[in-house]
């Protein structure tokens, strides 16, 4: 019994903390659960206003970069119609040019065709000309060459006939003499 009469005091103690830490505890905690409940509605309005402020800077900027947009299309629009009819009318002035120019080329083509074909026509004739009269020239020699080849032919079947006659006789006498030797 004397035990529990000399813990008595220090339970009591040892509760009274225990009581005074839970009651510290509830008020830190009702405390903390007050202060993250400020926190919330402080942060959810810095969200709706920060986003109120994202949404109207989102819409002037889109309004901005529409205008923009639409300036810059009407400024190409007008430079694509200028360049477009500068282009027109160079693709225009050079066709005109090129075609003044075939016209000239063909003009002074078909000149030089036909001089070169005078040439030619006047050569052709002149060879021909030519040709024929080397063609009677030769016709002319051909009677007198056939005469001299016959003269010169006859001429040396002559000269054969002889050059026979003569071998035949040197044969002879050498038969002779051979006959007679023996």
């Amino acid at each position: 019994m004397q035990f529990f009469r000399n813990i008595w005091p220090v339970v009591v103690i040892v509760g009274t903390i225990a009581g005074a830490a839970w009651t510290a505890a509830w008020s830190v905690r009702d405390f903390m659960t007050t202060q993250i409940a400020a926190s919330e509605a402080r942060l959810s309005a810095q969200i709706a206003a920060t986003e109120t402020r994202l949404t109207a800077r989102v819409a002037a900027t889109d309004s901005h970069l529409t205008e923009q947009i639409a300036a810059t299309d009407s400024r190409l629009t007008e430079r694509i119609a200028a360049t477009d009819s500068r282009l027109t009318e160079q693709i225009a002035a050079t066709d005109s040019r090129l075609t003044e120019r075939i016209v000239a080329t063909h003009n002074r083509l078909a000149a030089q065709i036909a001089t070169t074909d005078n040439r030619l026509a006047g050569q052709i004739a002149a060879t021909h000309d030519q040709l024929t009269a080397q063609i009677a020239a030769t016709d002319d020699r051909i009677p007198t060459l056939e005469d001299r080849l016959t003269a010169q032919i006859a001429e040396a079947e002559t000269r054969l006939s002889e050059q026979i006659g003569e071998f035949r006789m040197l044969i002879v006498d050498h038969l002779e003499d051979h006959a007679n030797a023996r």
